[in-house]
């Protein structure tokens, strides 16, 4: 619940009624509000936005977890074509992401925080299939149009996210939306990874992204709802 205090000199909260989104009855001294934990937030979703920031050596990430920088990222000083994912709190490093050299279509490796890499394969000609194997697991990434992404986990939707349109003095912005019980760290990797491959924002004052305007691999599924 968040509470919001408000002093006034005529008027109390009588807190008997938390169901509710917020209860007054007017007393004498305090004005409180109640507000339910279903304003803003869905214990069964996950909310993250990924902040691109243009720098002249490479990109930078703000990542925001329901509403809280929990991750920072950067693309490595030497090469466009290494990602690090941190920790924001104390810059631990979780992720690295490295571009694989390739002749028509980018694939890309993940190390993992225990060592172990994995590659990020790019399945469709067009850039609008991705499969990612880790274990038992098998992650597929669809790009839509209309700036859309959908991520499925063993054949079942798990997240969906939204781009931005246009950026003006700015870098691309992501909205994401997962199941509560999904691998973050990862699926905010596969984001960067789309991003490295498709950006085409730095260095210019304004940029308009169309999205995607070849076929469709896969159809966006406009009802899908986290659980």
């Amino acid at each position: 619940y968040k509470i919001t205090a408000i002093v006034s000199y005529n008027s109390v909260l009588s807190m008997t009624n938390l169901v509710s989104k917020y209860h007054l009855v007017r007393k004498r001294c305090i004005y409180l509000r109640i507000y339910s934990s279903y304003d803003s937030f869905n214990p069964e979703v996950v909310k993250i936005n990924i902040r691109q920031h243009k720098i002249s050596i490479g990109s930078q990430y703000e990542i925001l977890v329901e509403q809280n920088e929990k991750y920072y990222a950067e693309t490595d000083l030497f090469s466009r074509k290494i990602i690090h994912l941190y920790l924001k709190k104390d810059l631990i490093k979780r992720i690295t992401i490295f571009k694989s050299f390739y002749f028509f279509t980018p694939d890309y490796k993940i190390e993992l925080p225990n060592g172990n890499r994995i590659k990020f394969q790019t399945l469709s000609h067009w850039q609008t299939y991705f499969k990612c194997v880790l274990e038992n697991d098998i992650y597929e990434v669809y790009r839509h149009r209309k700036r859309k992404i959908s991520i499925y986990k063993n054949g079942l939707q798990i997240g969906a996210c939204k781009k931005n349109n246009v950026t003006i003095f700015a870098g691309d912005n992501y909205e994401l939306i997962l199941d509560r019980d999904t691998e973050v760290e990862l699926l905010i990797s596969f984001l960067l990874i789309l991003d490295n491959m498709t950006s085409k924002n730095r260095g210019n004052i304004i940029t308009l992204d169309i999205g995607l305007i070849f076929k469709e691999f896969k159809k966006f599924d406009a009802n899908w709802k986290p659980k």
